[in-house]
């Protein structure tokens, strides 16, 4: 299975910096990568969501189709992975500037109006998707310029393991 360490650390109040250690034990893995090049749509290499009244989630992952009738894509938003193998380890540090805002690979519009992070912002979560071998077919794994991509939905998101950081107040 796969194993998580994460840190997330509060620089200054310009932005905030997190760095995540993914080392995998038995099987493939696939997870989202950020940091620019292939990671499409995401900003600062992140995802920023807002999450209950006053947190918001800082994710690298993939989203379910969201639950509407009022809009409607061709195709499904697609992510750049990196995939790692049994006993591979990545490491990267993200930053996200403040004030947030919000990206979503699906939009900040499911056809009701605009979608607002919290106001204010209490504290920050950061979440890392991560898919084990065997990968689904559902997914659409495939290769845009040398990089793994996957597509967003239901398929990805079922299969994604989320470890999550302990939230952080922001001060």
């Amino acid at each position: 299975m796969t194993t998580t360490k994460r840190r997330a650390v509060l620089v200054g109040l310009a932005a905030l910096a997190v760095s995540v250690v993914v080392a995998v034990a038995g099987c493939d893995a696939a997870g989202p990568v950020g940091l620019g090049g292939g990671a499409p749509g995401i900003e600062d290499g992140a995802y920023v969501t807002g999450q209950d009244d006053d947190r918001v989630l800082v994710s690298q992952r993939v989203f379910a189709w969201p639950d509407t009738d009022r809009m409607d894509w061709a195709q499904a938003p697609r992510i750049g992975v990196t995939r790692l193998a049994p006993g591979q380890s990545t490491e990267a540090t993200l930053s996200v500037t403040r004030p947030f805002t919000r990206s979503q690979p699906f939009g900040d519009d499911l056809g009701y109006g605009k979608i607002a992070l919290p106001d204010p912002v209490r504290d920050v979560v950061f979440c890392l998707g991560v898919i084990p071998s065997p990968y689904p077919l559902a997914i659409g794994m495939t290769e845009d310029d040398g990089v793994p991509t996957i597509a967003h939905g239901d398929a990805s998101n079922e299969a994604q393991y989320l470890f999550c950081s302990d939230p952080v107040t922001l001060a």
